[in-house]
């Protein structure tokens, strides 16, 4: 059993924090999780009078003559792409225009007038002169405003506050890796300072046939040597008992008490000749 130093207020606040944070991340997780469940990868949603970024996979036919149209799109670059990839729409009131072309992978944005009205609408697009009824076909979303649009995500994070949620996991996770390594910094500093009262934290307890087995943490180091009595605290720091050492090293010390001993893993070993420590005529 081990006992951690008990943590003082800028120690709670950090863990606080870090706990925090830890929480955020497992909701963003979960968002991101049901984002990509339950969102459909063939749905656009774009404002009136606004603009989306739309991406899908383009089918290429397997004939030679397609694939070297394929491989001319990739070396000519996005300024020429809308010559090899095109986009048909059932309304006037949206415009594709393709910005690149990676592999088979396409990115576009979706732009919609400022008077479209609410609605769905199917985009198809095609590679080359391939038939519009093997192409890929997409539905398009308009709303009359960014609430509405929000309104519509299945994300918790993207309804109530517009953010991805990878961006909030990326976030959380800087956020509590931050907060646990100023936490564990934290926790060597009062342990040190413990120490240097002459207060070590029990590490360890092992019950034995004949007593508790204590494994404490002052050693050679801090002027623990063997035969050494040393005083009992409980987790308030009132003296509850002594000890006698028996062995020493460097940073640790063990000793045994009996199994009736008021001792456990919250506890701690102090030496009392230290100032500021329980004596053995104060127990």
């Amino acid at each position: 059993m081990s006992a951690p130093t008990d943590p003082g207020p800028a120690r709670r606040g950090l863990q606080k924090f870090t706990i925090a944070a830890c929480l955020l991340l497992l909701l963003a997780v979960a968002d991101a999780c049901w984002l990509a469940i339950g969102d459909a990868r063939d749905l656009f949603r774009v404002v009136a009078g606004g603009a989306a970024r739309a991406s899908g996979d383009l089918i290429v036919p397997a004939d030679r003559q397609a694939v070297s149209l394929h491989e001319r799109a990739l070396a000519e670059g996005p300024a020429l792409l809308e010559r090899y990839v095109h986009a048909e729409l059932d309304t006037p009131d949206l415009d594709v225009r393709f910005v690149e072309l990676q592999g088979r992978l396409w990115r576009a944005e979706i732009h919609a007038s400022a008077g479209a009205p609410a609605g769905e609408h199917r985009l198809t697009v095609r590679f080359g002169n391939q038939p519009a009824t093997e192409a890929p076909t997409y539905t398009v979303r308009i709303f009359p405003d960014l609430a509405a649009l929000r309104a519509d995500q299945p994300s918790l994070l993207l309804r109530l506050f517009g953010l991805q949620p990878v961006w909030v996991v990326l976030g959380a996770l800087a956020l509590a890796l931050a907060g646990g390594a100023l936490v564990y910094r934290q926790a060597g500093q009062d342990l040190e300072r413990l120490l240097a009262s002459g207060v070590g934290p029990i590490y360890r307890l092992a019950r034995r046939a004949h007593g508790w087995e204590v494994v404490f943490g002052l050693g050679r180091v801090h002027g623990v040597r063997p035969g050494d009595c040393m005083t009992i605290l409980d987790p308030g720091r009132r003296a509850v008992g002594f000890l006698t050492v028996e062995e020493v090293e460097t940073e640790t010390a063990t000793a045994t008490v009996s199994l009736e001993a008021n001792i456990g893993p919250g506890h701690f070993v102090a030496r009392p000749e230290r100032p500021g420590n329980p004596g053995k005529e104060d127990a």
